[in-house]
């Protein structure tokens, strides 16, 4: 299975779980007036400028949130924790900053984690929130 196919079976099982999870490209374009489109394939932009996409490099492909009952001591509110999973297959490599990006969200009380199984998946999203810095492998 490829990662892309991986990605969105995820983003389903998060679904059904009761997560919502959003594709965060993340990487950088060019934008402008007057895009013209030659007849060699090139492309020619007017008062070009960077277009940069996603959260940050690192951030992981998947973002969103899971809704959680707080405890009664905390008023029976229900709040949404951000959640942020890295999708990879059994090979796929992580890239500079993506453990790092795990990390920190865990660190802040988020969920955060990367999967390369449904299992992964389901540890990250059904993990109870207890500690900060508790990062899901």
């Amino acid at each position: 299975m490829s990662e892309g196919d991986f990605m969105r079976r995820c983003m389903k099982r998060a679904t059904d779980l009761g997560a919502r999870l959003f594709r965060n490209n993340v990487g950088t374009g060019w934008t402008g007036n007057d895009v013209r489109c030659n007849p060699d394939g090139s492309i020619t932009i007017r008062n070009p400028r960077p277009f940069h996409a996603g959260l940050v490099p690192g951030s992981a492909d998947l973002i969103g949130w899971k809704p959680v009952e707080i405890t009664p001591e905390m008023v029976g509110q229900t709040v949404a924790v951000f959640t942020s999973v890295e999708t990879k297959t059994k090979r796929g490599r992580l890239q500079a900053g993506q453990e790092n990006w795990a990390d920190i969200v865990a660190g802040a009380g988020g969920l955060a984690g990367i999967a390369r199984t449904d299992a992964d998946l389901d540890r990250i999203l059904c993990t109870q929130i207890v500690a900060k810095n508790s990062t899901i492998r």
